[in-house]
């Protein structure tokens, strides 16, 4: 099955498979320039969960400069996601440290970037909670890595291309 036909029938994105074109997935992999479509590829062909949420976690630190100054609660669901890959928090420490970034994102009245920059942190957060729970549902529906980097992309108006790099490096 050419690597086109495989996206087709996982579901990808028109605007991922449009992009795809001709490309074999080696090449796809080295020029893809989205990481949320990269994310979304290496959940479907069942990349370790963990490896999963270090890529959000990283992803999700290049906007922490764009939270107000002694808002600590995204950088804490972040570090705290960072800890459990590492088995150093339990996974109830990563979900009171994933409701605490929710509230800044909805319930704080921030800049929209920076509301962006929060969300990025809470879907890191989010997707340590699901690679423990290893359901599907729990997450997002491209998986909370995924959203974490177009959090990310959307909270520095930037290209995703910084994040298909973090991809490829860790992956």
């Amino acid at each position: 099955m050419d690597f086109h036909t495989f996206l087709s029938k996982h579901k990808a994105c028109q605007p991922a498979l449009d992009w795809i074109g001709n490309r074999d997935a080696e090449t796809a992999w080295r020029e893809c320039p989205r990481a949320d479509w990269m994310l979304w590829a290496a959940g479907e062909l069942n990349v370790d969960r963990k490896t999963l949420v270090t890529i959000a976690c990283r992803i999700a630190r290049t906007v922490l400069h764009l939270i107000p100054a002694g808002e600590d609660r995204p950088r804490i669901a972040i570090e705290t996601a960072e800890r459990w890959v590492r088995g150093e928090a339990s996974i109830e420490d990563v979900l009171k440290a994933r409701n605490a970034a929710a509230n800044v994102y909805v319930l704080h009245p921030l800049r929209r970037r920076s509301r962006h920059a929060a969300a990025a942190a809470y879907y890191a957060a989010a997707d340590a909670y699901a690679a423990y729970r290893d359901v599907a549902d729990v997450a997002a529906d491209n998986g909370d890595a995924a959203h974490a980097a177009a959090a990310a992309a959307a909270a520095r108006n930037a290209g995703h291309q910084e994040y298909a790099d973090i991809v490829r490096e860790v992956l």
